[in-house]
């Protein structure tokens, strides 16, 4: 994707030496889990980086071969401050994109954000977004995929853990 990268050896355990480096990244690419393949360790794994790091991470199919940043983008919005939190760090990302979708799923939102707020928040920071909230049709992620695929997202953006792993169990 022309992107410039750098490759880095370190004797620390992967986890321990991902978060390490992460403090001077600007994004950490991960593959998702191989289900075939211990995918209970893989997402553990991913988890405590997303958890730890201090660069944003970015989960991809073992099977993607493009990632188009200038397609539609749905956002999860809860109004948390690990949504917050996302959508900042990601700015830059989210202002490629062709339309950016705010989601709430049901009753998600911490704080009474209403639409023209939230609106006026995130056009304070130069986007123009599109502000919804979808009834929940069955598991968030379920929802969440589903309005993904209805708007032709690219990609969801979503915060993760407001706990630690052992407060999220």
């Amino acid at each position: 994707e022309k992107v410039d990268w750098s490759w880095r050896h370190n004797a620390l355990g992967a986890v321990q030496a991902i978060i390490r480096e992460s403090a001077l990244a600007d994004l950490i690419v991960l593959s998702a889990p191989n289900q075939n393949y211990q995918p209970d360790i893989a997402r553990a794994f991913i988890g405590e980086i997303a958890l730890m790091a201090a660069a944003p991470v970015l989960t991809v199919p073992l099977d993607l071969e493009e990632f188009d940043v200038s397609g539609p983008v749905l956002a999860a919005w809860n109004g948390s401050l690990e949504a917050t939190r996302t959508i900042r760090s990601n700015i830059g990302l989210l202002q490629k994109g062709s339309e950016v979708h705010l989601v709430s799923v049901g009753q998600a939102m911490l704080r009474s954000f209403d639409a023209a707020e939230s609106k006026a928040y995130f056009a304070l920071l130069g986007l123009d977004v599109e502000v919804s909230d979808i009834a929940r049709e069955g598991s968030t992620t379920e929802s969440l995929l589903q309005k993904a695929a209805e708007i032709g997202a690219s990609y969801i953006l979503l915060g993760a853990y407001g706990h630690s792993r052992f407060r999220e169990a």
